[in-house]
């Protein structure tokens, strides 16, 4: 598997020390300045797993110099790869496009709460569920499997939600919802992407829970 992951502000430092700590031995880790389009389609052509954590929009991830944009043009010869993408906005457009070349892609749709690792248990939270993601993400075949792996991501969200409330943190919240809320599994060649059923798009401020 690939580990891509950027280091470049807050929000992608906090990224990628979750995605070093997931790294194991057999995985390519592409992070800091090794998280760069050159490096990220070099690698896919020999793996066929990608596990992301960057920024994005509806239409690319931003990677690091010297090519930070990765875009459908750049991927558009990938066929029957599988790519997980913590990033925001990419499951609209590009996770959509990639998904029509055979490709399997787990994106987000709209923007998504950076993670909180100010606390230990905080921390930890957050890798219990980025593990469970990367452990399974790339067996997911169908829409009965999609909806297994949703539901047991909601729940993992929503327990360390729970158990962590008393901490205060809004931030912590809003990403622990935003991770299973906003998710979108395209399957390959699919024309609507899968989501939890109880998922909604509301304004990142908006203070319901």
């Amino acid at each position: 598997m690939i580990i891509f992951a950027t280091y470049h502000d807050p929000e992608t430092i906090s990224n990628c020390q979750v995605a070093e700590e997931l790294t194991e031995e057999n995985d390519i880790a592409l992070l800091h300045s090794d998280a760069h389009c050159a490096n990220l389609i070099s690698h896919l052509s020999t793996n066929a797993v990608v596990f992301i954590m960057a920024h994005g929009n509806t239409n690319l991830i931003v990677g690091q110099p010297p090519t930070p944009r990765i875009t459908f043009e750049d991927l558009q010869l990938i066929r029957k790869k599988k790519f997980y993408v913590f990033a925001c906005c990419t499951a609209d457009e590009l996770g959509r496009d990639l998904c029509q070349n055979d490709n399997l892609y787990f994106g987000y749709t709209g923007s998504i709460t950076e993670l909180d690792l100010e606390k230990p248990e905080f921390r930890e939270a957050f890798l219990e569920i980025f593990k469970y993601i990367k452990d399974n993400f790339f067996t997911i075949n169908t829409t009965a499997q999609s909806e297994i792996f949703l539901n047991d991501l909601r729940n993992m969200c929503e327990y360390f939600r729970s158990e962590i409330a008393s901490c205060g943190s809004i931030k912590l919240h809003y990403s622990m919802r935003d991770i299973w809320q906003r998710i979108r599994i395209w399957l390959p060649n699919s024309q609507l992407p899968e989501k939890h059923p109880l998922a909604r798009i509301e304004p990142i401020d908006d203070p319901e829970m």
